[in-house]
């Protein structure tokens, strides 16, 4: 799925003795632009504080959780800044997501469990969880970090891809299931092509530098996090091993200058603290501070969260990512498992937070498409030629279903991912002109695929195919005329 920004900008905090306000604006989204000018002031609730430190202590049911969504979505979404929520929704169609990237100008709204925030839907029950935002597939909430600089620009990454995991569990602190985490991300990366992974049990300060004397493109931490508001202004650290299996912390500013220009593209803290923040420095927290150090895109955890939640979200969020999914769509499959194995009144499912400054989600290729495509012969007639070429090149007319039978054989994953792939190259690589020319010569008349954006269509032409079972004439045709694109 392929998700397009709707950006909120928060600004002008204001907190007082019994008051907090901040102005929040439309910035960009698919249905329009709010104006400065246009922005709204939002007061927060009173109790609003009160309540998320109730959520912090677990000390809130279902009921209550919705209340607290609710107070998160009434500010976030004032009625004009929701009205272009809701327009952008029903524009980009059930085919696409929304990514909501929130811009804070001070650090204070930033603590705030935004994850949380709750709309309900018009045909929605009472209490029903279908109005957390962040349970919905179509829905994907970024924080985006304001910087001198824009994001630098990047193309998914080549593999192979270097996978460095770091387990952490010191014999003076709660022990975790390290061992069990471990081995189910064992199992979730063997049969991935092309993925180097490093895993480092007992993991110390020197491991951390060896693993990173050469570049990588993830980094997976298990293991305790801590962040410290005891004095002044609050610190975050991951917390390492010595040579005697004791904890060492290791602070966010150190990290972060560990991890720097080392090539990185995701780090997945699994660890509790590792994504809050005090609202004072804004790069205490140790996920704002990788994101500072240039990674793209870092997962973290803003409250503490239990071990088996922890180890269902890593499973479900590498399988979605590293089967192609952008990193929206993996945060949300990892809600999702959070959600399915926890209690009635559980809120783990939003602890996670996504720090993400690429535009583009998808930050790996595709492992299955390769070699599912090399099934298929790039001389493949196209659909006119199926009756009398259109050129002077000999080939003999074969039946279409003898030409789909290679899709057949697939898994729907690496059909899923063919589809992917053939609608980011026509995307990217076809003008709409092109895209016309392209469609007439596969017999569709290009007028009758719905979209208002070459995207959309060039979306709805390989669902159009895949339907009628084309996809492989489609396929032929964009590897002649891009050779090299599939």
């Amino acid at each position: 799925m392929i998700y397009e920004n709707f950006d909120l900008e928060i600004t002008q905090h204001v907190a007082a003795k019994n008051a907090e306000s901040f102005s929040v604006r439309v910035l960009d989204s698919p249905a329009g632009q709010q104006k400065a000018s246009a922005a709204v002031s939002v007061k927060l609730p009173s109790d609003l504080r009160a309540h998320v430190r109730m959520l912090d202590r677990r000390g809130m049911d279902r009921t209550h959780l919705i209340a607290l969504g609710r107070q998160l979505g009434d500010a976030l979404f004032p009625p004009a800044v929701r009205d272009l929520f809701e327009a952008s929704r029903h524009r980009i169609g059930a085919a696409h997501g929304l990514r909501i990237r929130l811009r804070f100008d001070q650090t204070a709204p930033t603590t705030l469990p935004w994850e949380y925030a709750y709309i309900p839907r018009p045909e929605g029950t009472l209490h029903a969880l279908d109005g957390f935002l962040a349970l919905d597939r179509q829905i994907s909430i970024v924080r985006f970090e304001v910087m001198g600089h824009a994001p630098e620009p990047r193309e998914p990454a080549q593999r192979p891809l270097r996978f460095v995991a770091l387990f952490s569990s010191p014999e003076n602190l709660e022990p975790l299931r390290i061992d069990h985490e471990r081995s189910l991300l064992e199992r979730a990366l063997a049969h991935m092509p092309a993925l180097e992974a490093e895993f480092h049990a007992r993991a110390g300060i020197d491991s951390l530098l060896d693993a990173f004397s050469q570049p990588a493109h993830v980094l997976h931490f298990a293991g305790h996090g801590i962040f410290d508001a005891t004095a002044g202004a609050g610190k975050g650290y991951l917390v390492l091993e010595d040579e005697h299996h004791r904890a060492v912390p290791l602070s966010a500013e150190r990290l972060a200058l560990a991890l720097h220009n080392r090539g990185l593209r995701l780090a997945v803290l699994g660890a509790c603290q590792s994504a809050q923040r005090d609202g004072i420095h804004p790069w205490a927290g140790v996920a704002p501070a990788l994101v500072r150090a240039g990674i793209p895109a870092v997962v973290g955890m803003q409250f503490r969260i239990f071990d088996e939640s922890t180890i269902s979200f890593n499973r479900h969020f590498y399988h979605a990512l590293l089967m192609g999914q952008s990193i929206d769509a993996a945060v949300v499959a990892g809600r999702l498992a959070i959600l399915a194995r926890s209690g009635e009144d559980d809120r783990d499912w939003g602890v996670p937070v996504l720090y993400m400054r690429s535009n583009n989600g998808v930050l790996f290729p595709a492992a299955p498409y390769a070699p599912a495509l090399k099934a298929f012969d790039p001389d493949l007639p196209t659909m006119r030629s199926l009756g009398a070429p259109r050129n002077s090149r000999s080939t003999a007319p074969q039946p279409a279903a003898q030409l789909e039978v290679p899709l057949l054989k697939l898994s729907a994953a690496e059909l899923h991912q063919i589809k992917i792939r053939l609608r980011d190259v026509l995307h990217g690589k076809f003008t709409t002109a092109e895209l016309q020319m392209l469609a007439h010569d596969l017999g569709v008349d290009f007028e009758e695929i719905v979209g208002q954006t070459r995207l959309m269509k060039a979306l709805n032409l390989v669902e159009y195919l895949s339907r009628r079972n084309k996809l492989a004439h489609l396929l032929a045709a964009v590897r002649r005329r891009r050779p090299g694109a599939l």
